[in-house]
């Protein structure tokens, strides 16, 4: 990923503001947070993050299209459309592909970054269904003992 030049904020606002895990955050929360999300420009055919290894980044799309690929299930995701919100969350691994589908300029917050998101949204983390955005699978491990 390569840095962008500096952007309006207002545009880095309406990206911030279409994430729906921020919908219950006031305008002013989201202006708030515009300092911790980097703003970066990756070109069609680059990987933003594969399936199965740690989530290090949540990604909101400002410009362009990403295609997540989950067990052979693709979306697209256009602008306000965001990636890794539960994986960031849990500090697990990516559900899915991501890869850039035309020219895209993105908003990416780190774990560190991330953090302060996590202080500000004082709620229950949603749990999402669709696939390859962060569907949750619950594992029950069971241990048997042998008499």
């Amino acid at each position: 990923m390569i840095p962008s030049l500096p952007s309006s904020a207002h545009a880095r606002f309406s990206a911030l503001r279409a994430v729906r895990e921020l919908d219950t955050c006031s305008d002013k929360e989201i202006w708030s947070l515009l300092r911790y999300a980097d703003e970066v420009r990756v070109p069609a055919g680059d990987r933003v993050a594969e399936e199965g290894r740690l989530c290090t980044e949540f990604v909101t799309v400002m410009e362009g299209v990403l295609c997540t690929t989950f067990h052979g299930l693709s979306k697209l995701l256009g602008p306000g459309g965001s990636y890794g919100w539960d994986a960031m969350c849990e500090r697990s691994t990516n559900r899915a592909t991501v890869t850039v589908e035309a020219d895209a300029r993105l908003l990416v917050m780190s774990h560190e970054q991330f953090r302060a998101v996590k202080a500000l949204v004082n709620c229950v983390w949603p749990q999402h269904n669709e696939a390859g955005l962060g569907a949750v699978a619950v594992t029950r491990h069971v241990s048997s003992v042998s008499p």
